[in-house]
């Protein structure tokens, strides 16, 4: 998109694309896919994100990695900094035991910061999930917080970071926690070495199942 005047966020489509790969074969047999997607379209008092990440790996024969998450956001932006969204997401996780996890929502935000180089936002609000979680069906009543930022930090890097909390008010314990971060350095005007991060914490998980998983992987966007 063009660039705006004044420092203001950039209008229109924006989308990045990544994929990281590793293969080995002879003593030791790996095999590790990684594919993340994420768009923005902004209009003036309007915003759209859309968002997927999947990642899979063998090792030795057997499956140690198999997830997906989606989601989609629309926000009705007011004097440029406080929002009203509704959204949708998707998680699943075999490893984790997890065969699905919707969650819709709606939520209040606000930008403390938005800027064409640094956008940060908080955001909260009710929603629902529903999940299958080792092979037990389960609906509640939740509360959904969400923080993000992004930072230009020069020409050829970019920093963006997101944290996810969903909190069922009956019951303290049972919380989900997630939160990615990556930092794009550019190669050419189109393409970018990515490194990132990505944490799940559910606190009350499957049976024989940790609570937290975590995935670190370098690539090209």
């Amino acid at each position: 998109p063009k660039d705006q005047k004044n420092g203001e966020i950039n209008m229109g489509w924006t989308t990045t694309a990544a994929l990281s790969h590793s293969l080995a074969k002879g003593n030791s047999d790996s095999l590790f896919l990684g594919a993340t997607v994420d768009s923005a379209y902004r209009q003036k008092g309007n915003e759209t994100f859309l968002s997927l990440t999947y990642n899979f790996s063998e090792n030795g024969g057997d499956t140690s990695a198999d997830s997906l998450r989606t989601g989609v956001q629309h926000n009705r932006v007011f004097d440029d900094i406080y929002f009203l969204g509704g959204s949708l997401g998707y998680f699943r996780d075999d490893i984790a035991d997890v065969s699905y996890r919707f969650t819709p929502s709606a939520t209040a935000g606000y930008y403390f910061i938005k800027r064409k180089d640094i956008t940060l936002s908080l955001e909260a609000g009710p929603s629902m999930t529903f999940e299958e979680i080792g092979g037990l069906p389960d609906d509640f009543f939740s509360i959904t917080a969400a923080q993000n930022f992004t930072w230009q930090i020069s020409e050829n890097l970019n920093f963006s970071q997101h944290i996810t909390g969903i909190f069922d008010p009956s019951d303290r314990r049972n919380y989900i926690f997630s939160s990615r971060a990556k930092l794009d350095t550019n190669i050419t005007p189109n393409l970018a070495w990515r490194i990132a991060w990505t944490l799940t914490k559910d606190n009350t998980p499957a049976a024989t199942r940790k609570s937290t998983d975590s995935t670190l992987t370098t690539g090209i966007a």
